[in-house]
């Protein structure tokens, strides 16, 4: 896969991923009010239903970000590899004047 095509797909997850994050926090936002309603109704069962919601919502946006910061390090180490390739050694044109003697 050329780094190019591979930086596309990369950021292709990433706002992927943030499109996500975005529609799990309104799910779960959704979620809570349920359990929130839940709990006017039956007090114990409204708590369970609000802890597993924001388990839900914790482990979500910790492996969410988590894979956006991976893509981020793999875009960061794909743009060093290209500076690395894109490197040139100085000309002897360049050179100063003591350097060519």
């Amino acid at each position: 896969m050329l780094p190019l095509d591979r930086r596309a797909e990369l950021e292709g997850w990433i706002v992927a991923s943030r499109r996500l994050q975005v529609r799990l926090g309104i799910a779960l936002t959704l979620a809570m009010a349920g359990a929130f309603a839940l709990m006017l109704y039956d007090g114990t069962l409204g708590k369970i239903a609000a802890a597993m919601v924001v388990v839900t919502a914790i482990c979500a946006y910790w492996v969410t970000g988590s894979h956006i910061l991976d893509w981020r390090h793999q875009l960061e180490a794909l743009a060093q590899a290209q500076r690395k390739a894109t490197r040139t050694t100085p000309s002897a044109s360049t050179a100063s004047p003591d350097q060519s003697r």
